[in-house]
């Protein structure tokens, strides 16, 4: 696994272009216009129920607002990519990520990008359900891989869910942006030409790198650390460790 100084935002432009994506947990679709910018897709399947899911586990997740908001947000996006839409590179699909999911067929996205509920069994639903609809050099990129103090209490099971799927699957654990919020990357195929080429630019454009030969068979904790900056306000930094 190679850990990366990088934001998500970055770590686009060196993904595959002009390819067949979907990103699952749109929101207001923020990254959603940077993904399109950077990436260029020739499809773009945006998945998001935009509305309030009413889950114990979810319910209090910062991103799972009441309907009208949700509404707000739906028609943001639609706004932002009507253009798009027209033009038949882009479709949006209200609905939860498992109901659409049987609607594409099977080797059919080069990479897909999870960002929807975050908890241990809904991420689990998702890579199960989307794993089979990536072509056989595609890739799986997903947001908040973390364990940090913060998402406990929201009872996010990202981390979990993602590690027993890559040692269940046989998915290698290819990269990890080190954010407070990182970015991970799997791979089916680590020699296969995407994964080539996606190591061949990070290489190329990434500095530092650092390889992680033995993740994720070692324990990851996203540590919180407490400093006190040259306004002598406390600041929190959270560092991953291995």
């Amino acid at each position: 696994m190679y850990l990366l100084p990088m934001p998500r935002v970055d770590l686009l432009a060196l993904l595959p272009q002009q390819g067949v994506i979907a990103e699952i947990g749109v929101w207001r679709g923020d990254f959603s216009r940077e993904i399109f910018k950077k990436n260029k897709p020739s499809k773009f399947h945006l998945i998001d129920p935009w509305r309030f899911i009413d889950r114990d586990d979810y319910r209090d997740d910062p991103t799972n607002s009441q309907n009208k908001e949700h509404e707000e947000n739906y028609q943001l996006v639609k706004r932002a990519f009507r253009r798009h839409e027209k033009k038949g590179r882009a479709v949006l699909h209200r609905e939860l990520s498992t109901e659409a999911a049987p609607q594409f067929p099977d080797n059919y996205f080069d990479w897909i990008y999870l960002d929807g509920m975050h908890t241990y069994e809904a991420v689990k639903e998702d890579l199960r359900a989307f794993a089979p609809k990536l072509k056989n050099d595609g890739l799986i990129l997903g947001h908040d891989y973390t364990n940090q103090k913060k998402v406990q209490e929201l009872q996010f099971g990202v981390v979990d869910a993602v590690n027993e799927f890559v040692a269940e699957e046989g998915y290698d654990f290819f990269a990890l942006t080190t954010e407070d919020y990182p970015t991970y990357v799997l791979v089916k195929d680590a020699h296969a030409e995407n994964a080539k080429s996606l190591i061949n630019k990070l290489v190329r454009n990434v500095r530092p790198i650092i390889e992680i030969r033995d993740y994720p068979e070692r324990p990851f904790q996203h540590k919180q650390f407490e400093y006190v900056d040259h306004r002598n306000r406390t600041k929190v930094r959270l560092i991953p460790s291995f």
